[in-house]
């Protein structure tokens, strides 16, 4: 298990911000969710975002909060700031927006789209052939 966690935080550290640079008019969610690597993710809706109790005690877990939340809510881009700043913004969005991702998978929206991703095979299907094409869950 702390090996899988170090495979998250390495993917969360090797990642550029460029990756999330938007030329479309996608949001920062819309986007980042159509990453490769990221196909287990559901778009959380805005509303649960910009519901602070929803957040509650994420702020210490992030040093740029505010901003990493202002990207995440596509109020701004990652290049609007010091290039100094963006790697590690690049970093703590991705992070918050992962802690969001457990939150909202739990409630009654959340687990309605991530049965509409099971439903559709999204999370692959047993190659056995005894299963008789099992979805994984």
């Amino acid at each position: 298990m702390e090996e899988r966690g170090r495979q998250t935080n390495q993917s969360f550290s090797d990642d550029s911000s460029e990756d999330l640079d938007n030329p479309f008019d996608e949001t920062w969610i819309e986007l980042y969710c159509s990453l490769d690597g990221n196909e287990f993710l559901c778009e959380v809706d805005q509303s649960f975002i910009e519901d602070e109790f929803n957040l509650y005690g994420l702020r210490a877990f992030i040093e740029h909060y505010e901003e990493a939340l202002d990207i995440i809510s596509s109020k701004t881009t990652i290049q609007s700031y010091d290039k100094n700043l963006r790697r590690q913004l690049s970093i703590e969005t991705k992070l918050l927006y992962g802690l969001i991702h457990q939150r909202f998978i739990v409630t009654v929206p959340g687990l309605k789209k991530m049965y509409e991703k099971f439903r559709r095979g999204e999370f692959g299907a047993c190659p056995r052939v005894l299963c008789d094409v099992w979805l994984f869950n």
